[in-house]
């Protein structure tokens, strides 16, 4: 008999053990393999998960469950099958997913066959997470709000593939050991203002895969910098907002491309208490970092501005750290700095919207490198800051329109200008004209145009040669032709080092113009030929033109 009632005791304990007990009382279901149909973790029992678990239906996760995971254990949502996750906590009763004991899981991935309408985590924890990411959204969408995310080895979340979030509001992560989150370029602009983000160091929220923005956006300030991931080139191909206070930095060898195979904008208004930076993301940034911000045909110039905004340490050897083709932009306010080649490139009929109190300085070449017809856009109120072998580079040669060059800190550097279709221009007081080898002005050869170059005493304009140690006939001269208009002048001016060999008729050629030209208050000086040349029925009015010496300038006559 006693043998009897201990083997019904052995059969009563074994049926229990499949559902046993905490210390609290509270039931513990192991879950491992594949969910094929539809089922509901209750809160009161425990969820431990096993190795790999396949959700292959829709699962339903009551408010105040905790599930934990053993260790590398993890989820796999709709990865072959129709399945979706709905973790619905609330503030009073959280769901909490952390590790078995203290061991250290992999994560849930949600895939393609996720139902992106159902799939939600609200008042959910995610932590002690070792692998990659706590979450990873693969070609899909769910949504997350009021969740945390900590004590990640790695990543918070991944989305990348296409996915994103059909909302992302009042989520908290930090205590991650590298990036917060990975996404595609198009996910940034999902993330909202109302999430805590604490980052460590430069390692924020990466954007490493889509290069394409698609669609309008606003990358918020975050409180933590978005990271450009490296080789990673960026095109904008909507209408992309940068909100002030945002940092974005760049890996080596990333940019940012707007307007360059779709209609775009790219619109980063900073203020002075809360500047938009775009910099490197080294730890120890030197130029050169990476590529700089670029502009195309297909950029919106009605909507593109950088007000408020940093470029440092962008431009290599084959890219300036800000590059406007063929649009226009405004920028205002900005400092561009710290590169390896120009600061900022304006080409092939660009130009300014408005170009207003900018600060450029610290590259390895020229400041800037513009457009002959973009000249005037560039404001006296910008500083233009380089040493004297550079400056504002103007590369090519047909002037149009009646411009102004204003004065800067720096010259401007020209190889030969040509001006065209009744072309005048006004140089301003205290400017520097560096020219090339061979370079020179051409005013009047087969269209009108009109040169006006008046300095003062206190500021004289200055035309003279690029070379670091100039010598006589370094560049070519000014030259005037027949078509030349009525009120071209130079007054108070310095022409020095002209005269190159081929050219060498005069620093100052005058021809067939007749009485269209004034000099006066003028020094030629160090001319490799005649300081001026004129030639058949010119008739300049000169008024104290002389040489470097102080004495009465040489005028070569021929008629």
């Amino acid at each position: 008999m006693k043998k009897l009632h201990l083997l019904l005791a052995l059969l009563a304990l074994l049926f229990v053990m499949p559902s046993c007990e905490t210390e609290d009382e509270t039931e513990v279901t192991v879950i491992t393999g594949t969910i094929s149909t539809p089922i509901t973790w209750k809160a009161g029992e425990t969820w431990v998960v096993e190795g790999s678990v396949y959700l292959e239906a829709d699962l339903i996760i009551e408010p105040g469950t905790t599930v934990e995971f053993k260790k590398d254990a993890v989820v796999y949502v709709g990865y072959s099958a129709p399945a979706s996750i709905t973790a619905l906590g609330t503030a009073d009763k959280p769901i909490v997913f952390r590790g078995y004991e203290g061991q250290t899981w992999k994560g849930i991935e949600l895939y393609a066959h996720n139902s992106a309408t159902k799939s939600a985590f609200t008042y959910c924890t995610f932590k002690q997470l070792g692998g990659d990411y706590a979450l990873l959204i693969y070609g899909t969408k769910a949504k997350l709000d009021h969740c945390s995310f900590t004590e990640c080895a790695k990543s918070a979340i991944h989305v990348l593939g296409g996915g994103d979030f059909n909302g992302f509001t009042n989520n908290t992560l930090q205590d991650c050991g590298a990036f917060l989150m990975e996404i595609d370029a198009d996910v940034a602009g999902s993330l909202g203002t109302t999430n805590t983000f604490t980052a460590t160091g430069n390692k924020g929220v990466r954007i490493s895969r889509s290069r394409n923005v698609t669609r309008a956006a606003t990358w918020s300030s975050i409180g933590a910098p978005y990271v450009i991931a490296n080789e990673q080139y960026i095109q904008v191909d909507a209408d992309l907002t940068i909100a002030a206070g945002t940092t974005v930095l760049f890996e080596p060898h990333s940019m940012l491309e707007v307007g360059y195979s779709e209609y775009a904008s790219l619109k980063a208004v900073g203020t002075a208490q809360a500047p938009i930076t775009f910099t490197s993301a080294s730890a120890n940034p030197q130029p050169g970092d990476w590529y700089g911000i670029q502009f195309y045909s297909k950029n919106s110039s009605t909507a593109s501005e950088l007000t408020f905004c940093t470029i440092e340490y962008a431009g290599t050897q084959s890219y300036p750290a800000l590059f406007i083709g063929d649009t226009q932009v405004k920028l205002n306010d900005c400092t561009v700095a710290k590169g390896q080649y120009y600061g900022v490139e304006v080409d092939g009929n660009a130009k300014f919207t408005q170009c207003m109190r900018n600060t450029i300085k610290e590259f390895g070449n020229h400041p800037m490198r513009v457009d002959v017809n973009a000249v005037y856009t560039i404001d006296a109120s910008n500083t233009i800051l380089s040493d004297g072998n550079f400056g504002v580079y103007i590369p090519n040669y047909d002037l149009t329109g009646t411009v102004t060059w204003n004065k800067h800190e720096v010259p401007y550097f020209v190889e030969f200008i040509r001006f065209n279709n009744n072309a005048v221009l006004t140089i301003a007081p205290g400017t520097t004209v560096k020219f090339m080898a061979e370079g020179y002005f051409e005013v009047g050869y087969d269209a009108y145009g009109k040169l006006i170059a008046e300095g003062t005493a206190n500021e004289p304009i200055t035309f003279t040669s690029a070379a670091s140690s100039p010598s006589a006939g370094d560049w070519g001269g000014l030259q005037f032709y027949s078509q030349t208009s009525a009120g071209t002048k130079l007054n108070n001016c310095l022409v020095a080092y002209a005269g190159y060999p081929g050219y060498d008729t005069g620093a100052i050629y005058i021809n067939e113009c007749g009485s269209a030209i004034s000099l006066a208050n003028t020094q030629i000086a160090h001319s490799n030929a005649c300081d001026v040349y004129v030639y058949y029925s010119a008739t300049p009015a000169m008024v104290n033109v002389t040489n470097h010496n102080g004495e009465q300038a040489n005028v070569c006559v021929v008629n």
